[in-house]
């Protein structure tokens, strides 16, 4: 009896049909966002612990140089050695400075 008067409308049935479709179909995704977040978790590397001193690899012909602030890397020894002169003669040089310098 309570129901009756909501049923006897068809535009609360449509509007109830739609609201339910809409749950189930944010319910899916939801589901399908946890799921992807969990595989890549699982297929991601693991990041190196905090205080561990892993370096990169290093293609050949790369050069690394370091300065007291950090490094440039670069294809030759010269370029990347012109880009921490960079960072060092000027204080508020940053990385895309030295990059555009190499």
């Amino acid at each position: 009896r309570f129901l009756s008067p909501l049923l006897s409308n068809t535009t609360d049935i449509n509007s109830a049909y739609r609201n339910v479709c809409l749950l189930l179909l944010y319910s899916a995704l939801a589901v399908v966002l946890i799921a992807v977040s969990m595989l890549l978790n699982r297929v991601a590397p693991a990041a190196p612990e905090a205080g561990v001193d892993v370096q990169p690899e290093i293609s050949a012909g790369a050069s690394i140089a370091r300065g007291s602030d950090g490094a440039v890397a670069a294809d030759h020894g010269e370029c990347s050695a012109l880009g921490v002169r960079v960072l060092q003669e000027n204080g508020k040089a940053t990385a895309a400075d030295a990059a555009v310098a190499v």
